[in-house]
């Protein structure tokens, strides 16, 4: 079932590098807000929106939890992690919120970090261009 999402802002202009992993793999990361109809898929929401812009296949090199397993290849690695949000945006009369504002965290890595900042933009252009739409989430 599609979720109706109103807008996606990424909170930072740029992804940003946050340094490397054990592994040695370069990393880039941003966060984004968005205005959406309560879900309880939002990662999946975000996935599909990344895996429809031909940056990841969902489960390869596209993840969404902090307990995947992000293989030890090249990469590059897109991990898409919920981080909670502020509190929803009532409309009048009714008593719960009629739009959430949650948060995610999304995180690229890959051994060449030119890599990992170039794949990290494509996401970031890619969740910033949507605007009143309806998103299924990836099963």
């Amino acid at each position: 079932m599609p979720t109706r999402f109103l807008r996606i802002t990424c909170l930072q202009d740029e992804p940003i590098d946050i340094g490397t992993k054990d592994s040695g793999r370069g990393m880039f990361a941003f966060n984004v807000l968005t205005h959406k109809v309560a879900s309880a898929t939002y990662e999946k929401e975000l996935v599909r929106v990344i895996q429809t812009a031909a940056l990841g296949t969902w489960g390869t090199d596209l993840f969404d939890s902090s307990s995947a397993v992000i293989p030890d290849g090249d990469g590059p690695y897109v991990s898409v992690r919920s981080t909670g949000g502020a509190a929803g945006l009532q409309v009048q009369e009714e008593a719960r919120p009629k739009y959430h504002r949650a948060t995610a965290q999304i995180v690229v890595q890959a051994r060449i970090s030119e890599v990992a900042k170039a794949r990290a933009v494509a996401v970031h252009d890619a969740l910033a261009t949507v605007v009143n739409q309806d998103i299924t989430p990836v099963s």
